[in-house]
């Protein structure tokens, strides 16, 4: 039964974050934070039974138990260190390794540090005991070892399911814009919203790109996930997500192309289509064009777009805010936002529920001070430390691609909006981190 139950929520882990995340929407904490709890207690239970009757066989890279270090400089065993595709550098090839430097305890540390840091700050500035409450949708960093330990070095093709999560994200858009009848997909749902829906699906849309790294015969196909990214981010209308195209897409041919004249042609390309998203204009708005919204701030026209004035007020009163909390913050549950909606004018009564900065820095600013600014860089670098950890033959093209979506895009996306913010996104780049670092391969690949 044990053995049936770490099969399935592995595999559980996997559906849910490449699969169903743009359908899942908020419910994405839940269900992944879930997961990670009962991968936690099947991972404790590896402490009084083998693992292999538990279903899988981690890696020592993601065991808590220390290998002790042999007598005499004597060389270790493959039966020492346990069986595993990359195993510990044999004494005389290098210096030892303990356990915390192992490629997956490195991401794993640096997530559990930043949590540390958010609680910590969350502490400081507690008024009462049940403020500290408002972290318990943060816990995801906290479920990286437990989602590795599920995954047991699956391998599973991240390409191909990103691209059938893209193509669901584009039919959830659809149903929500012609069911609900609201002009922007999302809008007024109790699911999802629509800035939400368009960056899970962008997300899954650029991981689908993976594939142009191998040698499948589906590989073009996935450029449809760009296709489905293009039509969600049209039915929800969100501008902000469109900006992050250009630097998910350059990111992608940074990766996959070689020559020099390549790289600057397409970096020429992200130029000009970064330019023409200030033009676009997204149905569901009014005065849409972000263009003539930035020509009116450059010659000091009052906002008329409503997203836009808010952005710039949220940023500015945070800006004045930060310094009379610089170490602790103001805290991070209710505390965060209350005065922030007290300065919008009365008759604004949809802005007066705003639940977060619009900007994932100066959320953590606001809610941690040093400590929330200090753990939001921890929780950017995990991934990217996770991948510079892996043996040379686990650092491949693709599996570098995709860290660097994952990382590059949350901090992209974030600057207009909240990404490592919001809870729902936080516990997917977790899951995603987790998918990415702790499998055989990023996706199936063919010489």
């Amino acid at each position: 039964m044990l053995a049936t139950a770490g099969r399935y929520l592995g595999l559980a882990v996997v559906i849910a974050a490449l699969v169903l995340s743009p359908a899942l929407g908020y419910a994405n904490t839940h269900v992944l934070l879930i997961f990670g709890a009962a991968g936690a207690v099947l991972w404790m239970a590896t402490f009084f039974a083998p693992a292999s009757n538990l279903g899988f066989v981690a890696p020592p890279s993601t065991t808590l138990r220390v290998v002790p270090l042999p007598r005499k400089r004597e060389r270790m065993t493959r039966g020492e260190v346990g069986a595993t595709s990359h195993p510990l550098p044999l004494a005389g090839e290098g210096d030892q390794r303990s356990w915390w430097r192992g490629e997956q305890h490195t991401p794993a540390l640096l997530f559990i540090l930043a949590f540390a840091l958010m609680a910590t700050s969350a502490l400081g500035a507690m008024r009462q005991p049940t403020d500290l409450l408002a972290l318990v949708p943060y816990l995801a960093p906290l479920c990286f070892l437990p989602f590795v330990h599920l995954l047991a070095n699956r391998a599973p093709d991240i390409a191909r399911l990103a691209l059938i999560g893209a193509s669901i994200g584009l039919v959830t858009a659809l149903a929500l814009r012609y069911g609900i009848g609201k002009p922007r997909a999302g809008e007024g749902s109790f699911i999802t919203d629509p800035y939400r829906l368009a960056v899970t699906t962008l997300l899954c849309a650029t991981l689908a790109l993976g594939a142009l790294f191998t040698q499948d015969r589906w590989r073009w196909l996935s450029l449809l996930g760009l296709v489905a990214a293009a039509g969600v981010i049209w039915l929800t209308g969100s501008r902000t997500t469109l900006l992050g195209v250009p630097a998910l897409l350059l990111i992608t041919a940074l990766c996959f192309v070689r020559k020099p004249i390549a790289i600057i042609a397409l970096l020429a390309g992200t130029a000009a289509l970064a330019a023409a998203a200030l033009f676009v204009e997204l149905p569901g708005r009014s005065r849409l064009r972000l263009w003539d919204v930035l020509g009116g701030i450059a010659n000091g026209d009052t906002v008329a777009d409503e997203s836009i004035w808010v952005r710039i007020k949220l940023w500015g009163d945070a800006l004045r805010d930060i310094p009379n909390a610089p170490l602790f913050g103001h805290g991070w549950g209710d505390w965060l936002m209350a005065p922030m909606r007290e300065r919008f004018p009365a008759n604004l009564e949809s802005l007066h529920t705003i639940q977060h900065m619009h900007n994932d820095a100066l959320h953590y600013a606001m809610a941690g001070g040093v400590l929330g600014v200090a753990a939001w860089l921890l929780l950017l670098a995990a991934p990217l430390a996770g991948y510079l950890a892996l043996p040379s033959e686990g650092r491949t093209r693709q599996r570098l691609h995709a860290i660097l979506v994952l990382t590059g895009g949350y901090l992209v996306l974030g600057l207009a909006d909240i990404m490592l913010a919001s809870p729902a996104q936080l516990t997917l780049y977790v899951a995603l981190t987790a998918i990415v670092l702790g499998t055989g391969r990023p996706q199936t690949a063919r010489s």
